[in-house]
């Protein structure tokens, strides 16, 4: 479950990011569309204490999806390397580091990329299994063919659009 969960919750981050980003052609690895059902992340959503600087709230919004994802022993921890989990460490594992580190907003865009892509290649396992399974017929029954089932991904290559 952590590994949907932390893809929507890094997408919803990237949307935000993007929102405060000048330049709008930056390369991101999977960027995709999310149903109008599923709910915005806490931690995305969330006002925090210093609301008009924008590139301080990104950055706290990125130390607390660190810290529910990637620190090692925390509730939804990601099956990741430890040279991935490693590198995000040196970046957001000490707040007040990354607080005055000269991270830029492409640089948080960016920063959860590598995990995004391992997590949607866990999920694509997950989803050829599925799709062998008498249920999945079953499950895609219940929704008209143009609500949930178009929103299901087909391709998952690191330079496609993918639909969850």
């Amino acid at each position: 479950m952590e590994c949907l969960l932390s893809v929507i919750e890094f997408q919803q981050f990237q949307k935000y990011v993007l929102r405060h980003i000048e330049q709008k052609d930056v390369d991101i690895q999977f960027l995709f569309e999310i149903h109008d059902d599923i709910p915005t992340s806490l931690i995305v959503e969330e006002q925090e204490s210093e609301p008009d600087d924008i590139i301080l709230c990104a950055k706290l919004k990125a130390y607390k999806l660190y810290k529910k994802y990637i620190e090692i022993g925390s509730e939804f921890e990601l099956n990741i390397s430890s040279k991935m989990r490693g590198d995000l460490g040196k970046v957001l594992n000490d707040r007040n580091v990354l607080i005055k580190a000269n991270v830029t907003f492409e640089d948080l865009l960016k920063i959860f990329d590598e995990v995004k892509v391992e997590m949607v290649q866990l999920l694509r396992g997950s989803l050829i299994r599925f799709r062998e399974q008498t249920d999945y017929n079953k499950v895609m029954m219940i929704f008209p063919s143009n609500s949930f089932a178009k929103y299901v991904a087909v391709e998952m290559t690191p330079t496609s659009s993918i639909i969850v």
